[in-house]
């Protein structure tokens, strides 16, 4: 009356527009299900378990036929063209076209089947019968609550547990990464890892009505031998599905990018001053830092890294001596010193979760002849290490000035001017070079043909500053120059020694153009 729908209306209404008539043809429902149910126009290409329930609240009274005689049950996918039987009560044909219908067809298809007798009316024998022989289940249920209960049972059974057999993992990775482990019971030929993971076990919840089963987790461990972009892109399972046949899965292609680690070290250098005297020590400090860093969190952390042959080199100028060097790891051989300053040992710090080491200080003192210089020129000073990713690296110290002298050079600059009418205040700041003992502060002359010239006569002295051992910087105000002259003037020192030396003419205020 109803074909395979899952439209519960078009049920229902088939339901209720039946009329109670005539007998009971059992075994024609049982034909007609196995046909549905074996229809390969929709079951094939998507192959479905198959269950047959049978409800009924009496017993077979008729049998389908090909003809109404001679006698011959009707086998064959739809509408018989005949029927027969007792119609109010069993004939022994009525029974034998269900038992042939079960053995032969229902049985031999697989189809799962459930046979229910609903009510004291059903015949409970032929049915416990016709259950044995479709290899099915039978059931009884004479109330209304009972068939509930009965239904219930047959749902749970339908929904049973069962399993996704035989799954096995294999993956081909690609040169330049290196396997390191493998779950138990997995086999690593070459590149290729080869394993079996056994079944999953499918279990119904009855509450979400789902299947569920728990996930296979494992792990493979890799590291990178070579650097470079790598496509895992091989992985696969493959099983023996519900309906006994193989299937196969391939796992999300993944890029994983192989980076050689590398040690952050940075060099620096400075100097006690830029210029110096003949018998004054140039202190040149070196400093190599081995900076923090991390790595990934989900690798392992090596306790140590180490970056290992940490090597200094450098040739100075002509000109200046090495005097000495702060470490025994440094040998001096005329104006170049080398020397290997040992390893840098990287130790993971759990707490912050990096990788720190010391630094690495060390001092070369030198003295020069009178001359300007420029300490590592062309990257001539430099250290050179064997890196973590095993390939040495250089870097070089930037480059230092000096200059060294007889005597140093005094400075003079304006600092600032305060206008008071027609007169200025100017603020010199005076610079005299160490060892200075002691400076003049003069106004220039201008000789016969204009040019100015330096004399030190009481005349053009504005002022006398004492020096030091250290560079001595002072100021000095001269107050009340007229704005409408050019004023300037000129700074000379003389050393502890005799030498004497001076700046050159500056201008410290330019007269206003009153016309």
């Amino acid at each position: 009356m109803q074909s395979l729908t899952t439209n519960l209306n078009s049920v229902k209404s088939r339901v209720n527009a039946l009329e109670a008539n005539g007998g009971t043809n059992i075994g024609d429902g049982l034909r007609r299900a196995y046909y549905r149910l074996t229809d390969t126009r929709s079951t094939n290409e998507n192959p479905i378990e198959k269950y047959l329930i049978l409800l009924t609240d009496g017993e077979p009274t008729y049998h389908s036929t090909y003809r109404t005689y001679p006698y011959n049950f009707y086998f064959e996918d739809g509408n018989a063209p005949h029927f027969r039987g007792g119609g109010s009560y069993a004939w022994p044909e009525d029974k034998q076209y269900c038992y042939d219908v079960a053995e032969r067809f229902i049985k031999q298809s697989g189809i799962k089947s459930y046979m229910i007798a609903f009510t004291e009316g059903s015949n409970a024998n032929v049915l416990s019968e016709v259950a044995t022989k479709a290899g099915g289940v039978y059931k009884r249920a004479v109330t209304s609550d009972a068939l509930d209960r009965v239904y219930e049972e047959i749902y749970l059974d339908i929904v049973t547990d069962f399993s996704v057999e035989d799954v096995s993992f294999e993956e081909t990775f690609p040169a330049g990464v290196e396997i390191v482990s493998v779950p138990a019971g997995f086999t690593v030929n070459g590149q290729k890892v080869k394993g079996s993971l056994g079944n999953i076990n499918y279990t119904y919840n009855s509450s979400s009505r789902l299947y569920e089963a728990n996930p296979i987790e494992f792990t493979i461990k890799l590291k990178g031998s070579v650097s470079g972009n790598y496509t895992l892109n091989s992985a696969k399972i493959s099983y023996k599905d519900i309906d006994n046949n193989t299937e196969t899965k391939n796992f999300e292609n993944k890029t994983i990018e192989v980076i050689a680690l590398q040690a952050p070290i940075r060099v620096d250098r400075t100097i006690n001053g830029d210029e110096f005297l003949m018998d004054e020590e140039i202190v040149v400090n070196y400093t190599v830092t081995p900076e923090e860093f991390s790595i990934d969190p989900g690798l392992v952390p090596p306790s140590e890294l180490i970056v290992k042959n940490v090597s200094f080199s450098e040739e100075f100028p002509e000109g200046l001596q090495v005097v000495s060097v702060s470490t025994d790891a440094l040998n001096v051989a005329a104006g170049k010193v080398t020397g290997n300053l040992g390893d840098i040992v990287y130790r993971y710090d759990s707490t912050s979760r990096k990788y720190k080491a010391s630094p690495v200080n060390f001092s070369i003192t030198l003295k020069g002849t009178i001359g300007e210089y420029i300490i590592g020129e062309g990257n001539s000073s430099k250290v050179s290490y064997f890196d973590l990713d095993k390939v040495t690296k250089e870097k070089s110290f930037p480059e230092l000035n000096a200059r060294v002298v007889k005597f140093g050079q005094p400075g003079l600059e304006v600092v600032n001017i305060v206008k008071k009418g027609e007169v200025v205040d100017v603020t010199l700041k005076i610079t005299l070079p160490k060892r200075t003992r002691y400076g003049e502060l003069r106004i220039p002359v201008i000789n016969d043909d204009g040019s100015l010239g330096k004399v030190r006569s009481s005349d053009t002295l504005i002022t006398t500053v004492g020096g030091s051992s250290d560079v001595t910087v002072t100021e000095h105000t001269i107050r009340n120059l007229s704005i409408y002259k050019t004023h300037r003037a000129w700074l000379f020192a003389e050393s502890v020694s005799g030498e004497t030396s001076e700046t050159d003419v500056i201008t410290i205020f330019e007269g206003v153009n009153v016309n």
